[in-house]
């Protein structure tokens, strides 16, 4: 069983994802994915892939046959973000709303490619765990087919929202669209997921934004870096944690001018979320290295060759990529812009080729077929 962790970063993260999806599927391994954990740019492509092959996810064969090409192209023609930038700007009654246009976006997604499915249209299989982040409380919410919600604050039902709705909330960067506003007394709320003892909640309204704020990697799903244990109940030797990780590195720079004060303040925010976030990875990679669970970590603009001689991997397919085409793809801005097609074919390959090395020194059965085929 396979559990999919699709980490935040834009169109960047999505075409990234479509390029591990593709291992997958060249694999026949879709089949096996059990559970999905999003954020931001994952959760946008992973709604989009739903849309297109109508509200099922698909068969190795209908991933290869035409959805993975229709959905790289879906990214290369036309900005989602100009989409955007031209309802919120154009139409004077949402200008209050500049601030915190969560809805705006999710209208935007709507128009734009046409996602108007229910967000309970969800299939019940893979589960998929949409990852926001609460502002009132600083947790994890987290939207699942039929509930939502955060510990400190309840949870509660789904009726309403459309899968456009929870895309564009968990795509809600901080700076760019900003929350999206939820009024509590429209819903009723209970304690616990799996416990209907009703509650009141503490706040009025919950402004809940861009699932990467709180974890870009989506990993605190299904992994606890405390206890360094998988969350699937006592199952670790059954399941096997893919994380697609196309957060965008921390890049050096010379310091600001002492005045440029928000700049600086910003710059102190990066660090601090690159070292968290590098802290997961590094307990992460430590317990599959300690033999504690099964799993990958697939990096933006990583060297497959590199890593599977670190590895000591047998199976090593030689990369089409040099370190240039590395280096575009590590370059590539978070924006939910439209994207080169070539330079989308560059970072969905890079992902595809870093997955495939995995796969082949994961499952002997497949590198032994990929050799007969060569």
């Amino acid at each position: 069983m396979i559990d999919l962790c699709l980490s935040g970063g834009g169109v960047r993260a999505a075409v990234f994802h479509l390029g591990v999806l593709k291992a997958l599927a060249e694999a026949d391994l879709l089949g096996e994915v059990e559970r999905i954990s999003s954020v931001s740019g994952g959760s946008i492509v992973i709604g989009l892939l739903y849309h297109e092959n109508n509200m099922k996810w698909p068969t190795d064969a209908e991933y290869l046959d035409g959805l993975h090409d229709k959905l790289l192209a879906r990214f290369s023609k036309g900005g989602l973000q100009l989409a955007y930038a031209k309802r919120l700007l154009l139409n004077p009654f949402n200008w209050l709303k500049i601030t915190a246009a969560g809805d705006v976006l999710s209208k935007t997604i709507n128009s734009f490619w046409g996602i108007s499915e229910k967000w309970d249209d969800v299939p019940q299989r893979p589960i998929w765990s949409v990852n926001i982040t609460s502002t009132n409380t600083g947790k994890r919410w987290r939207f699942k087919k039929g509930k939502m919600g955060d510990y400190l604050t309840g949870y509660t039902s789904t009726d309403g929202f459309k899968l456009s709705d929870v895309m564009a909330i968990s795509a809600g960067f901080p700076l760019g669209v900003g929350p999206y506003r939820l009024h509590t007394k429209k819903h009723k709320w209970h304690k616990y997921e799996r416990e209907l003892t009703f509650i009141k909640p503490k706040f009025k309204r919950i402004d809940l934004m861009d699932g990467g704020v709180y974890d870009n990697l989506g990993l605190d799903a299904f992994y606890d870096c405390g206890k360094r244990t998988c969350r699937c109940g006592g199952m670790e030797n059954q399941r096997y944690i893919i994380v697609s990780d196309a957060s965008a590195p921390l890049e050096s720079r010379p310091p600001y001018a002492r005045w440029r004060l928000l700049s600086r303040a910003y710059r102190m925010y990066m660090i601090s979320y690159d070292q968290i976030r590098l802290l997961r990875i590094r307990t992460f990679v430590g317990s599959i290295l300690q033999g504690e669970l099964q799993g990958m970590y697939v990096q933006l603009g990583g060297d497959p060759e590199r890593k599977g001689r670190d590895a000591g991997f047998k199976h090593i397919p030689p990369s089409s990529q040099d370190n240039e085409d590395r280096k575009v793809v590590r370059k590539y801005g978070t924006n939910l812009g439209a994207i080169n097609k070539e330079v989308a074919d560059s970072i969905a390959t890079n992902s595809y080729e870093q997955t495939r090395l995995f796969i082949l020194n994961t499952y002997p059965s497949i590198a032994e077929k990929a050799d007969e085929n060569e």
